[in-house]
């Protein structure tokens, strides 16, 4: 690409580029510090900058794969869990392995039904629908928000929120290596988080609310001692979060612009924490490798 392409920063040149346009239009490791380079170059280098390259990496990738370490908090305690993924974005296909579950989706197929094989009993497939509770039971999210997508847009509509006060709420603070990874630091911090009321309306669910205000319907679950995700009855009253986290932090790739590890705070403290290793970007699939025969499934 060339050294005049990179501007030393890391981020090409198109990208930059990219960011400026967007710009226009107003719109598991342990991580080490690092000094920033102190160069001409580190004038090129700001929260927006990155951030602008994440979502628009995040928007043009095809497949991608990777490990993921999970940290929730729920009942008080946390949850930790690893998975491998495999997903394709557009039509949206997704494989994950768990610890001996496994779970395929593909769109358009199996009446949009997740094709899940427990790993145990009862020992024989299911097909589930990817918000019940089965598989949402003590899970922050579901199938449908696995990926960067739904980050991107959770970070998105923090921008917008955060209007002509951005540079108040999105800091970059260095570089740092994680998983011997080069990587940004980002911090992004509402700094008028605060929780406020909801009424329901007829046909709506805690998901639907949470994707509509841009939270998490498990931090409405918490906040109204709901015990799950479904359907809620017209004019009730919820309390529901201002944003989806009080406090974002974000190490994202400097080679690839990615997020690969994410940690959210709420008013009590960590509330999820997401690690990705082993990312490959773009990997090409098999014709079947979203199909329950492929081989190495247990479908």
């Amino acid at each position: 690409m060339g050294l005049k392409n990179t501007l030393k920063t890391g981020i090409p040149a198109g990208v930059l580029i990219l960011a400026c346009c967007l710009l226009s239009f107003g719109y598991a490791g342990k991580a080490v510090s690092v000094q920033p380079d102190r160069g001409a170059a580190e004038d090129q280098v700001t929260a927006k900058i990155i951030v602008l390259r994440m979502i628009a990496e995040a928007e043009a990738l095809r497949t991608l794969s990777f490990d993921r370490k999970i940290q929730e908090r729920g009942d008080g305690k946390y949850r930790n869990s690893v998975s491998f993924i495999k997903i394709q974005r557009v039509p949206r296909k997704v494989y994950m392995k768990l610890n001996g579950p496994e779970l395929l989706y593909v769109s358009g197929w199996n009446g949009g039904k997740v094709l899940v094989n427990p790993g145990g009993f009862p020992y024989i497939n299911l097909n589930l629908e990817a918000n019940s509770m089965t598989l949402h039971k003590d899970q922050h999210h579901t199938i449908n928000e696995v990926g960067f997508d739904y980050l991107t847009d959770i970070i998105s509509d923090a921008i917008k929120k955060s209007g002509d006060k951005f540079d108040a709420s999105f800091k970059y603070l260095g570089d740092v290596v994680w998983n011997s990874r080069a990587c940004y630091k980002i911090t992004i911090t509402d700094n008028d988080y605060k929780f406020g009321s909801y009424i329901t309306r007829e046909n709506e669910s805690l998901i639907s609310i949470a994707r509509k205000l841009k939270v998490s319907e498990y931090k409405i679950a918490e906040l109204n001692k709901i015990s799950d995700f479904g359907p809620v009855k017209a004019s009730k009253v919820l309390i529901v979060p201002s944003s989806y986290a009080r406090t974002t932090e974000l190490l994202i790739d400097k080679l690839n612009g990615l997020p690969i590890s994410s940690k959210v705070y709420d008013n009590d403290g960590l509330f999820e924490s997401y690690d990705y290793t082993n990312l490959k970007i773009n990997p090409v699939f098999a014709s079947d490798e979203f199909s329950k025969s492929f081989k190495g499934y247990g479908f």
